[in-house]
């Protein structure tokens, strides 16, 4: 599914008929003592649609999409017919069947040198660590490091509602 790396993360369509991963190049395990290891990964930025009865690949985006984390969250629409996974900064909302690709952005780029260590931060804060599709597949949510849950519009990469870890509703 993945050659000739390894396997990062993978999801099966609802119907089980299908499977998204992500892989790495390679990957660097240290040795920190005392039976511990630190392993580290080099992501091959490839998303693959894989056919789970042959082993085909059905699809494959192209490393064009990059900015892929090593840890990334994925999430099949209930039809089986959207993945969403995330990036630096960004959500992918991959239309399979068509091969159309939705990008919404978490944060605004802001050029200011200033406000670097302030982006960079907020950039880890904003880092989507879930993605899930309503029932009926009408909305995407994402939930962020730093407690932040949003609602998404899957077809259009609107914001339909932002929430915060703590906050009164």
């Amino acid at each position: 599914i993945v050659p000739p790396g390894f396997l990062m993360t993978s999801v099966f369509s609802p119907d089980g008929t299908k499977l998204v991963s992500t892989g790495a190049k390679s990957a660097t395990f240290l040795n920190i003592g005392a039976g511990k290891m630190i392993t580290t990964q080099e992501p091959d930025h490839l998303v693959r649609l894989t056919d789970v009865r042959t082993g085909r690949e059905l699809a494959t985006l192209p490393k064009t999409v990059g900015g892929i984390n090593q840890k990334v969250g994925m999430a099949f629409s209930p039809d089986g017919k959207i993945v969403a996974f995330h990036g630096s900064d960004k959500i992918y909302v991959w239309h399979t069947e068509t091969s159309d690709m939705l990008t919404i952005r978490l944060l605004e780029q802001n050029n200011d040198d200033a406000m670097v260590n302030q982006h960079m931060m907020a950039q880890m804060l904003n880092e989507v660590t879930v993605l899930m599709f309503s029932p009926d597949g009408k909305k995407l949510v994402s939930g962020a490091m730093g407690g932040k849950v949003q609602m998404w519009d899957p077809e259009t990469g609107v914001e339909l509602a932002p929430f915060l870890a703590g906050q009164d509703m």
